[in-house]
């Protein structure tokens, strides 16, 4: 079955993505210390936020359009094209005039100039989102696996040349950050025009009404989910201080955890866009199973272990941050359930569900964020994240079982033949890989 093997290609990538991601936390950490983990955290943030709000659900929509509408995949590449090209010129004067604001709110604890320099990249990484998504059309899932890994690969690879040659600090952190990126860009560029895509540009007002309307439907929720996922590390700066800022990004390596169940789910949305509602209700409930079992299986070990190993990897000024990644480890089940009702839901042309859900959590995160981090500090931020990501995974959950049909239980406790296939189809993969 493709969906199983993909998903343990998908796996493998993502078990490599977090064994990259720790190693790059714990030499960011050991060479910036708390203060300086915490101006790298904040350099990323207004990025992260600017290219999400301007990708307009185009990721998604693109791959809908094509599977479940009938375009033309090419055409929809170069009318995505057009629209990032667009979205790439409007981003330039909301970060060089917009950009000033969201500083003084919340960065001014960090370099003006490096925030300003860090916000270039906000074209690139629109293009990155997108585009990466493209391979995701024909479920090429190993393309887009590829990037994925690529990515950190090269930066750790530049950042480690860089300390045997000059002076390391967050500058120059950034310099080699962007210079990576720019390398996946180009990868990126060269394994679309073997996949005979086109780079040509065309606005068809078909293909970009259908392009919003369903990008847009889902890309509030879009913007909700990642300010979700950032909300936490703004109030930090604002009531805290920079170096709780880093000693929190410490402990947010537990969502880290979060890739690996989330793998089985990954292709699961192009599935969507592909199947019949009913059939592809069977497999979801089948992923959302074995998602949670293995959710389960991972975190519970970690709860005992976490003091050690944060210990171990980061030292003694990180210690503070092993309540809050333990509390934050249960993310890993609540984005597992989640994201499988997520790629069903809008799967069968439902992103809007998942849009009421986000704006629901970040309104619980904006709340009860002000009041536990006041209160609480970064124990706080971490209590917020997992209630908010609770509640997410609740609506979601809610409303899968209402339009599948399914009931709850059949839905939540994993069945003797979903193991067996797993463990048949991964035996027989594994002969392959073999021989």
């Amino acid at each position: 079955m493709k969906y199983i093997k993909d998903s343990f290609f998908t796996i493998g990538t993502r078990f490599l993505l977090v064994i990259v991601g720790l190693f790059s936390s714990i030499v960011l950490a050991r060479l910036l210390g708390p203060i300086g983990r915490g101006q790298w955290a904040q350099l990323l943030l207004p990025v992260t936020l600017m290219f999400r709000v301007l990708v307009f659900g185009l990721p998604t929509a693109q791959i809908y359009c094509a599977n479940k509408l009938n375009f033309n995949k090419k055409q929809v590449f170069s009318n995505v094209l057009s629209l990032i090209a667009i979205f790439s010129i409007i981003s330039i004067p909301i970060y060089l005039f917009g950009i000033r604001y969201l500083y003084e709110m919340f960065f001014s604890s960090t370099e003006y100039r490096l925030i300003k320099l860090a916000c270039i990249l906000v074209p690139v990484e629109i293009a990155l989102l997108v585009l990466s998504n493209t391979f995701l059309i024909n479920r090429g899932i190993n393309s887009f696996n590829l990037l994925q890994l690529l990515r950190p690969v090269v930066f750790i690879i530049l950042l480690l040349t860089a300390i045997f040659l000059i002076e390391i600090d967050v500058h120059m952190i950034l310099t080699i950050y962007m210079i990576s990126l720019f390398i996946i860009f180009l990868v990126m560029i060269y394994m679309l025009l073997k996949a005979k895509y086109s780079f040509s540009l065309s606005l068809n007002f078909k293909v970009v009404k259908s392009l919003l309307r369903y990008g847009l439907k889902d890309h509030l929720g879009q913007i909700f989910i990642i300010l979700n996922e950032r909300i936490d590390l703004w109030i930090i700066s604002y009531f805290l201080n920079i170096s709780q800022v880093g000693i929190y990004s410490i402990a947010l390596v537990a969502t880290r955890l979060i890739q690996i169940p989330d793998a089985i789910g990954m292709n699961l949305f192009p599935v969507m866009t592909i199947e019949e509602q009913d059939r592809g209700g069977v497999l979801s409930q089948k992923v959302l199973r074995v998602s949670i079992a293995i959710s389960v299986i991972m975190i519970l070990p970690l709860f005992l272990v976490a003091k050690p190993v944060i210990n171990f990897l980061y030292g003694n000024e990180f210690l503070t941050a092993v309540i809050p990644f333990v509390i934050l480890l249960p993310l890993t089940f609540t984005n597992s359930v989640g994201k499988v009702c997520r790629a069903y839901l809008s799967g069968n042309g439902l992103p809007q569900i998942a849009s009421f859900a986000s704006g629901v959590s970040l309104v619980v995160s904006i709340f009860f964020g002000i009041v536990f981090i006041k209160r609480w500090g970064i124990v706080g931020a971490a209590l917020t994240a997992t209630t908010s990501s609770t509640i997410y995974a609740g609506i979601m959950f809610i409303w899968f079982i209402k339009v599948s049909n399914h009931s709850v239980l059949s839905s939540l406790i994993v069945k003797p033949e979903d193991l067996r296939q797993l463990f048949r189809e991964g035996a027989g993969l594994w002969k392959k890989l073999v021989s």
